[in-house]
């Protein structure tokens, strides 16, 4: 094994794949697989990559300043078309929400003054029995 593709990055990223899972990958897999982690994650894509720690009496912070081409417009207009398809449904599913809600709140109002039209009127369809008596029970 190439002891360039053993930094902690990989192997940080490596020891949360379950051991079950680890133990099925072939020497040649686990090479390929430390490769790719490691080239994902090559510090010399970058013009300026300051990292500084800062040990602290109770804590150790680290502050990064990566300065570089943007080489991220691909993945950046995915990600776009991905939040706009997503506030997209958002939206559909509240106009509907809230179309639904109103009809239903139409519907109510609609059954109380249908009712309340039918007592003034005086007509009675179930004789003894009233809508009230139904709710108190």
């Amino acid at each position: 094994m190439d002891e360039k593709y053993r930094d902690p990055f990989t192997e940080n990223i490596l020891a949360n794949i379950p051991l079950e899972i680890r133990r099925g990958f072939s020497s040649d897999q686990l090479t390929a697989l430390r490769t790719a982690l490691a080239t994902a994650h090559d510090r010399s894509r970058h013009m300026i990559d300051a990292r500084v720690s800062i040990p602290l009496y109770f804590a150790r912070y680290y502050i990064v300043f990566l300065l570089g081409r943007d080489l991220r417009r691909s993945t950046r207009k995915i990600l776009l078309e991905r939040r706009r398809d997503s506030s997209q449904a958002a939206g559909f599913t509240l106009v509907f929400t809230l179309i639904w809600n109103i009809l239903f709140v139409l519907l109510v109002a609609g059954f109380v003054i249908i009712y309340y039209l039918k007592s003034t009127m005086g007509i009675d369809i179930f004789p003894d029995m009233h809508l009230w008596d139904i709710f108190r029970t």
